[in-house]
């Protein structure tokens, strides 16, 4: 018996018109998603928030901390406009920027931008996130600084790279801004890492990868003895604020006020 191609009984060839929906309408969601997200990401909006600390001084109830974070190297507005114009109303007595400040290219315009908004009489501390270049270069770079190029554009601004503890004052109040890594740091076996470091250089040809991490190195060792120093000096009495990229969680909190 002849067999055709086809049958006269075979099944019509079933069209998906489920699948085909669902895949349209999560096509949907996932571009609303997404422009959502990018909107919300553009926006800006200024939040207050009232942190209750235990027998704190009376005098201490009207300081108020600048929180910014996670700039990425966007520009909110030409020259930051919209940042602006949302803080032109705000009130505080120092600025803290945590983190992620330039883009990924490591482009820091938008955060120097930033820093223009702020007169000269308001403290600006700052420290790089996950997401932003190395602040210290142990490879060869132009400049006599171990600081990256961002770090150093930041400072000419005068803004504060927090790479140790820093004391300022409120009142009559001491205030310790940490940068919250630092608290458990092994400071005896750090010195004594940087002190063979520095050793082991000191028998390596010149080149200019010796002399990039000569100056790591030697940056590493003034680091450390100015966390030392602010150690041997602080109090138990004095305020602490711990500066960090990720918030911490309550294991880390423990730790900490142990």
């Amino acid at each position: 018996m002849k067999r055709y191609r086809d049958p006269l009984f075979a099944e019509a060839p079933r069209k998906h018109t489920t699948l085909v929906f669902l895949v349209m309408v999560l096509t949907i969601l996932l571009s609303t998603v997404l422009v959502l997200n990018h909107i919300n990401n553009s926006r800006v909006n200024l939040v207050t928030q009232s942190v209750t600390v235990p027998a704190l001084a009376s005098d201490m109830n009207n300081f108020r901390i600048l929180h910014i974070s996670d700039l990425h190297g966007r520009f909110f507005g030409a020259h930051q406009e919209r940042l602006q114009l949302a803080l032109s109303q705000a009130k505080y007595d120092i600025v803290v920027v945590t983190g992620d400040i330039t883009g990924r290219d490591g482009n820091c315009d938008a955060f120097l931008a930033l820093l223009d908004l702020f007169d000269a009489k308001t403290p600006v501390y700052f420290i790089p996130g996950d997401e932003d270049p190395s602040p210290i270069l142990a490879t060869p770079h132009a400049g006599k600084s171990a600081k990256a190029e961002y770090i150093q554009a930041a400072e000419a601004k005068g803004a504060v790279y927090l790479d140790a503890p820093i004391r300022i004052s409120f009142s009559r109040n001491a205030i310790w801004l940490w940068p919250e890594s630092l608290y458990t740091l092994d400071l005896d076996s750090s010195e004594a890492s940087v002190a063979t470091r520095q050793e082991e250089l000191k028998n390596e040809p010149k080149s200019k990868e010796r002399t990039a991490m000569v100056q790591a190195a030697a940056y590493r060792q003034d680091q450390l003895a100015r966390i030392r120093a602010a150690r041997r000096i602080t109090k138990s009495s004095d305020i602490h604020i711990a500066v960090t990229h990720h918030p911490l969680s309550l294991d880390a909190l423990t730790t900490l006020r142990e």
